[in-house]
């Protein structure tokens, strides 16, 4: 078996051993991230490298594909707020939003954590970068992270993951 990876041409060389190498991709944030103001929208941070090929981290919020191609985009948020308040999460590739990308999640109950989660399949050409971005209509709401747990011992749950996965050349 051969180690195989897809040029800017979409051909597929080998070289070396192991299996076929995709562009690939996953960060997560252990931080809490507050809607800071309700008149502005907000870039999502990341904190934590958790794996990548392929596309770069070239700030703690943007992530540049080395490849040409498209895309599942998979984003994953706990948040948390007060009941009848909401928050916004939508993808913008190189400074500009993704038409009909947004999600908007109100809160059931106050204090009450919620799952937010999205994909997207988003073409992405060599040296295109793209962002999470957010929105709330109360600095009451906060994408949540919560540390590690003990008895049992279990790991902290990030406020946000991400993962990136090439699905074809295009």
């Amino acid at each position: 078996m051969h180690y195989g990876e897809f040029s800017d041409a979409g051909v597929l060389s080998f070289a070396g051993n192991g299996g076929i190498s995709l562009p690939h991709l996953m960060q997560s944030d252990l931080t809490d991230q507050a809607i800071a103001n309700i008149t502005l929208a907000q870039v999502i941070t990341f904190d934590t490298d958790v794996h990548h090929h392929d596309i770069e981290r070239t700030s703690a919020s943007r992530f540049t594909s080395k490849k040409t191609g498209s895309y599942l985009v998979t984003f994953s948020g706990i948040v948390i707020g007060t009941a009848g308040n909401k928050i916004e999460v939508w993808l913008r590739v190189n400074g500009s939003d993704v038409a009909n990308s947004n999600t908007s999640y109100t809160f059931k109950g106050t204090a009450v954590n919620g799952l937010v989660a999205v994909s997207f399949i988003q073409h992405l050409d060599k040296g295109d970068y793209f962002e999470f971005w957010t929105w709330g209509d109360s600095t009451s709401c906060k994408w949540d992270a919560m540390a590690a747990g003990s008895s049992p011992t279990r790991p902290a749950v990030p406020s946000i993951i991400i993962t990136t996965n090439y699905v074809s050349f295009d």
